[in-house]
């Protein structure tokens, strides 16, 4: 697959601003006689405090003429820009005149030239291009195309000055612990081919929720994305859907690490309120005893940022990813509900090499595992992707 090359000094920029998978025989990985997945705590008896998307101040800008994009764009993956550099390619800081914003020109920009900016979290660039500094992968909602430089930077400088401090919104519990529900769910394995057993350290794709309906259920239902690590972590990158009176049908994204099994608490745990029911960018990385997680609402471009820090024993590679769709109600349920996820995809995996490859290329999908009671999980993978939809229903 051709790649986004980046020369050494971008990272020095960067130091300056700070179908479906053919199914794999089961002997190839575990026995599924012992295939088990996650299960998420119940959440609906704890407040959900929304975690601050990262400012204005976290990103860093690269500003590229937009022809000299549509020219040299490599991409073969559907939602991706791949640029080639040489690399002693040169490098201009500006300063704007109407702010303290630093911004990058790697290419030269003519008066009256149409441009094409990329933004994206400076701590994702530093992890990133330290993995491998000649290669990165952009998704294309990264990029914004201006008529000019100048209009660039004045948009740029408008979205930086109405850059309030965020804070943390804290919402009630979705109900008192009156009650103890057992948990229902389906789950979707899907295990590394036999040539990246031990180096896929990242995971990037798209979450998209679908469709949230309820009679009052009451119960705590999640569809997600588990990551499995080689050291008995788990990340869990969630979408909670809940009911409440006062705040009716809500959806949350989230993402949890389970550190040897155990949830670690806020900052570790973050939680954005999704209820726009928008598509959101993910990417997870483990590297350098941390794990890293970014999410950005395909939408409007916000970005949110979480970095647990394992000092203890961390993990290095991923040995698992699953789809899952849970459900904590009683059996039967009281109320009607509806929960779907469209698709989970995992649309490009990294080594620790730093080199990257189609997800479907890294993953196969192995067996299910579960009671299927009020949950259902697809795999809907084809040549490229690992795609799961999930859906929890009282009507499954």
């Amino acid at each position: 697959m051709k790649r986004m090359k980046v020369g050494v000094m971008l990272l020095a920029l960067l130091l300056a601003a700070m179908a479906m998978v053919p199914m794999v025989s089961a002997s190839e990985n575990q026995n599924s006689s012992t295939l088990e997945g996650f299960a998420t705590p119940d959440f609906s008896t704890q407040e959900i405090t929304t975690t601050p998307p990262l400012s204005e101040s976290d990103m860093i800008y690269i500003l590229f003429p937009e022809n000299w994009v549509l020219e040299n764009d490599m991409s073969e993956i559907p939602g991706y820009i791949e640029l080639p550099y040489g690399q002693n390619q040169a490098i201009t800081a500006k300063n704007s005149s109407l702010s303290s914003i630093r911004y990058y020109v790697p290419v030269p920009i003519q008066n009256n030239q149409r441009v094409s900016l990329l933004k994206m979290p400076k701590k994702m660039f530093e992890v990133i291009t330290a993995l491998n500094n000649t290669e990165l992968q952009v998704p294309s909602t990264y990029f914004t195309h201006y008529t000019n430089e100048s209009i660039a930077i004045k948009k740029l400088n408008t979205v930086i000055k109405s850059d309030l401090a965020s804070t943390a919104t804290i919402y009630p519990a979705q109900r008192t612990a009156t009650a103890s529900y057992p948990i229902h769910g389906q789950w979707a394995h899907f295990y590394p081919r036999s040539s990246y057993t031990t180096n896929l350290n990242h995971l990037s794709g798209t979450i998209s929720p679908s469709t949230w309906t309820t009679n009052g259920q009451d119960g705590a239902i999640y569809q997600e994305r588990e990551i499995y690590l080689n050291n008995n972590d788990v990340v869990e990158l969630i979408l909670y859907y809940r009911y409440t009176a006062l705040y009716g049908r809500q959806v949350f994204l989230g993402a949890t690490v389970y550190d040897n099994g155990v949830a670690q608490s806020s900052p570790q745990t973050m939680w954005i309120d999704a209820s726009s029911m928008h598509s959101f960018n993910y990417d997870f990385i483990a590297t350098g005893g941390h794990y890293y997680i970014w999410y950005q609402d395909r939408s409007t471009s916000t970005t949110w940022q979480a970095d647990y820090n394992d000092s203890n024993d961390p993990s290095t590679y991923i040995t698992r990813i699953t789809g899952s769709s849970e459900v904590y109600t009683d059996n039967p349920a009281q109320y009607t509900f509806n929960a779907i996820t469209t698709a989970i995809t995992d649309t490009v995996d990294g080594t620790t090499g730093g080199s990257s490859l189609l997800s479907a290329q890294a993953f196969y999908f192995y067996a299910p595992s579960g009671d299927g009671i009020y949950s259902q999980t697809t795999d809907n993978s084809n040549s490229n992707f690992i795609i799961t939809s999930h859906r929890n229903s009282n009507t499954i």
